[in-house]
């Protein structure tokens, strides 16, 4: 025997999946904010920018005599700090949205997540309605994503009860 699966209705998460984003991989919450993108495609010109900007102090400064290798290697010391700076912030920025994924951490900019097209809200109402679906002994959805985090939970539950034991 079949179970179907309704219409999307109003479930409440159950309480033993508190954890649920980092248990089950599935993000409640994605940020949709596009500085990450923003920094990463600038770098490189402000990385050119504080070289030329370097080789430029160099030069005009007065009583300052720096031969040519001397002046490539402030130059590139200044790109180098660049690309640095930029290298470290993306790195805190991708741990911002790993926690911004796993539910530990506010969006700056909340929005619906890329690969689903639904919102937060709605996100969290279909993954409790997986919970309990995932739980039941046969489940039949026409929902694709609907039937992966199904998937999901069972592989999580199982991992779980092996871990148990």
């Amino acid at each position: 025997m079949a179970l179907v699966v309704p219409a999307p209705r109003r479930v409440s998460i159950p309480s033993d999946v508190a954890g649920l984003p980092a248990v089950y991989g599935v993000p409640v919450e994605s940020e949709n904010s596009i500085i990450g993108r923003v920094v990463a495609a600038l770098t490189p010109l402000f990385g050119i920018a504080a070289g030329w900007l370097a080789g430029l102090i160099a030069h005009a400064i007065p009583g300052l005599e720096l031969d040519q290798t001397q002046t490539v290697a402030f130059m590139v010391t200044a790109t180098t700090a660049v690309v640095a700076a930029a290298w470290k912030w993306l790195q805190g920025w991708q741990q911002h949205e790993q926690l911004v994924g796993e539910g530990r951490a506010a969006a700056r900019k909340s929005g619906a997540l890329p690969s689903s097209g639904i919102g937060p809200a709605a996100l969290a109402e279909m993954v409790g309605r997986a919970v309990e679906a995932a739980r039941a002994p046969q489940v039949e959805s026409t929902d694709p994503l609907f039937d992966m985090v199904v998937e999901a939970v069972r592989a999580a539950d199982a991992a779980q009860d092996r871990q148990a034991q």
